[in-house]
């Protein structure tokens, strides 16, 4: 069998199967709620939680949602006025590489020219 929820909490979680004693369901119990502690304390409300039940054996996996990793890694747009106010920035600081009264800034900078 496998379980999955989408919750903020997982207390709503409940694992019922005839195959399992009374003995494992309250080991399970106990793990699902030192999950839960860990889980609210890092603040995943958005993670999908997902139990898998395979022959006496109980897995959980959680995973971040899909959306929020695909906002994260998207670059945003600069508008041509930050690109002017970079440039300037740039070309401000050669100059004064340039006019550097240190002659090894001066003469390391048209190196790396």
């Amino acid at each position: 069998r496998s379980y999955s929820a989408v919750s903020p909490s997982l207390h709503a979680l409940c694992v019922t199967s005839p195959d399992f004693s009374l003995l494992a369901k309250q080991n399970v119990l106990q793990h699902h709620n030192i999950f839960g502690k860990w889980l609210i304390a890092r603040y995943l409300s958005n993670a999908s939680i997902e139990l898998k039940t395979d022959e006496d054996v109980i897995r959980f996996s959680f995973n971040k949602s899909v959306g929020r990793l695909a906002s994260t890694n998207r670059k945003r747009k600069m508008s041509k006025k930050a690109k002017v106010n970079e440039l300037r920035f740039y070309r401000l600081k050669a100059k004064k590489k340039m006019n550097s009264p240190n002659p090894e800034v001066r003469i390391r900078y048209k190196l790396e020219k």
